[in-house]
């Protein structure tokens, strides 16, 4: 598979970090603008941008450090962080159903690494969907906001 193909899930070593699990988005998304003070477009073609599972960061990663997922499983075995092993946990959700966590869609905070070692399994995805709820409910208050200054459509009626 090619690395440019569009949601391929790979493995992607940013800086001085561990591979980590991610997926390749497209080189025009928006979400890549700016990252490090640079337009998308003054990328080079070795450069990737990738959006990381468990963290939900984005980054451009040089072509040479991104290894397909599925050509590299001794990389799960390289970290025991919760943080990481709910990266993982999110890696198969999408290999199961197909579905991308919550969190690549949402402006979800993210849970500090520190934090989240502080808890077991369960509780840090208990936080993690609390959080993702409270993001849920934030952007439902801005778009009524939204819809009462004028800024955005109406809500969908039985006339429209």
């Amino acid at each position: 598979k090619n690395l440019r193909d569009f949601m391929a899930i790979v493995w992607a070593k940013f800086e001085t970090f561990a591979h980590w699990p991610g997926q390749i988005m497209p080189r025009t998304s928006p979400e890549g603008n700016g990252i490090d003070g640079l337009p998308s477009a003054a990328r080079g073609p070795e450069e990737e941008l990738v959006r990381f599972f468990g963290t939900y960061d984005i980054a451009w990663v040089n072509a040479t450090n991104i290894i397909q997922f599925a050509d590299a499983p001794e990389l799960a075995q390289q970290c025991s962080s919760t943080i990481f092993r709910l990266a993982l946990q999110e890696v198969a959700a999408f290999h199961a159903s197909g579905a991308l966590p919550r969190g690549f869609f949402e402006d979800i905070a993210p849970i500090p690494f520190t934090e989240l070692d502080l808890y077991d399994d369960a509780t840090a995805a208990t936080m993690r969907a609390q959080r993702a709820d409270m993001a849920v409910a934030r952007a439902a208050r801005q778009l009524q906001l939204q819809r009462r200054l004028g800024l955005a459509p109406p809500e969908p009626t039985m006339f429209l």
